[in-house]
């Protein structure tokens, strides 16, 4: 699957906006997502592994909501994302230093 263009095109359109911020600003969004995500949304205990106090991963959160114009409250969102950050993270694992988003 990791040859897929149709999942490399997919992260990008669900991920770039993410990535570009954390570029641009030496950010940690991205981290903070994948947290979020394996707690299954669950703030509490995706600060925690993130190494951040809640109410620091509550304003990244917000952040990442707000910069992907998506509700990290609805399971159906959160689902979508999930399935972007694996396929960046498979794709990045086959081809090292790479990810399907493109960068400028």
């Amino acid at each position: 699957m990791r040859a897929d263009t149709r999942l490399q095109r997919y992260a990008e359109r669900q991920l770039t906006r993410l990535i570009e911020h954390d570029d641009r600003n030496g950010g940690d969004l991205l981290p903070a997502l994948r947290a979020h995500l394996t707690a299954a949304g669950n703030k509490s205990v995706a600060a925690n592994p993130a190494g951040m106090s809640r109410q620091a991963c509550y304003q990244r959160l917000h952040t990442i909501g707000r910069l992907l114009g998506c509700d990290l409250e609805s399971g159906l969102q959160r689902t979508s994302l999930h399935v972007a950050v694996l396929v960046l993270d498979a794709y990045a694992g086959a081809v090292p230093g790479t990810s399907p988003v493109a960068r400028e």
